[in-house]
């Protein structure tokens, strides 16, 4: 492998006229531009492409410029470098956490559709007590509407969904409120035969 020393390249700027603020940073990134584009060869990100890493190089360039002290007795390429290699860390481990994140916040389709189930559930529960509330905590509640009546049906679909009481809804069906007292007792029934054990 051939190291090429950063310093000697198209050496515009000493590191005493950085030190000492006598610089143009575009010239002195210009002077630096072959050391960017050999870091950047160095680490693949997702997140930027080619133009963004030299324009986060420039950043650094600048950042580097501030801070940079003689008094350390490292050049100001090597300086650079070390800057420039931290920065392209730090943004591959944010971008990795930020893939993290996103795959903590992916659910699948199944999950989904738990969470969506339960969801009604909990909305119907308060219209039953007891063992019904536990019916309707399960996933399994499309398999028991299987068992109802199509009367049945209409009867618990309209006291869910419009939360109508016991005469509202035997007015709206036509029939004797007597009628709708058996048909919730049945559905009652159902539900106790079903998850009574």
């Amino acid at each position: 492998m051939i190291t090429v020393n950063y310093d000697k390249v198209c050496k515009d700027y000493s590191d005493t006229d950085i030190a000492n603020g006598k610089y143009e940073l575009s010239q002195v990134y210009n002077q630096y531009l072959p050391l960017v584009r050999s870091v950047c060869k160095r680490y693949y990100l997702h997140l930027y492409d080619t133009d963004d890493l030299q324009q986060e190089a420039l950043i650094v360039c600048h950042k580097s410029i501030q801070r940079y002290n003689l008094d350390h007795k490292i050049s100001f390429g090597a300086f650079y470098k070390l800057n420039l290699e931290r920065h392209f860390c730090s943004l591959l481990r944010h971008e990795k956490s930020q893939k993290r994140m996103v795959d903590s916040i992916a659910t699948s389709y199944e999950q989904y559709l738990e969470e969506t189930a339960n969801e009604i559930c909990d909305q119907t529960t308060s219209y039953f007590s007891g063992i019904e509330a536990t019916f309707l905590s399960k996933i399994d509640f499309i398999d028991t509407l299987v068992q109802l009546s199509a009367f049945e049906k209409s009867v618990l679909h309209l006291h869910l969904t419009t939360h109508k009481n016991k005469n509202e809804i035997a007015t709206e069906l036509n029939v004797k409120i007597e009628k709708i007292y058996c048909t919730f007792y049945q559905i009652k029934k159902k539900l106790r035969n079903k998850f009574g054990d």
